[in-house]
């Protein structure tokens, strides 16, 4: 496989999300209040708001790839592999000038503006910066040739990052 065929875009790590949604179907995902009253939301309505969010950070293209987290957690985070080529090319810096924080701010302002148009329950709270490429373990190719993620073996691999995302540490 080829490096540009090895890289996952957010649109088809977010296959994780998606199948679990699928499963689930029109159980409730989460109650969110309306007034006086609460509004479920099924896990068929957070799917399609979970695909907005996803093409909305591809369209932006400062990430390579993009795995979001939260299933039974309180809020939704990202893992984000940065593009660094765009990033510098954006902030008209050199690659090797750029750091960490500055990279952090820039992915953070794109998942911002991703936010904007989303509801609150919706929107990403948090996001971690990988430091390269999620591996070949992470995913494999379904019968249908798309990519599919892997989602015990993010759970696994990424334990200490998402971790890090909910108890509110450093990494």
């Amino acid at each position: 496989m080829s490096e540009a065929n090895s890289a996952i875009t957010g649109l088809q790590v977010g296959q994780i999300f998606f199948q679990r949604a699928a499963e689930l179907g029109e159980r409730t995902f989460i109650k969110i209040q309306k007034g006086a009253g609460f509004e479920a939301v099924t896990w068929n309505n957070f799917a399609t708001l979970v695909r907005q969010v996803l093409l909305g950070l591809v369209s932006l293209g400062l990430q390579r790839q993009a795995v979001l987290v939260g299933d039974r957690r309180p809020f939704i985070a990202a893992l984000l592999v940065a593009d660094r080529q765009k990033i510098s090319a954006s902030c008209h810096r050199e690659l090797a000038s750029l750091s960490a924080h500055e990279i952090h701010t820039a992915l953070w302002s794109q998942v911002e503006r991703v936010n904007e148009r989303l509801e609150q329950y919706e929107r990403i709270r948090q996001i971690i910066v990988m430091d390269g490429d999620f591996p070949a373990e992470v995913r494999s190719i379904n019968h249908f040739q798309n990519v599919k993620v892997e989602r015990s073996v993010v759970s696994a691999g990424y334990q200490s990052e998402i971790e890090a995302i909910y108890s509110g540490g450093k990494l």
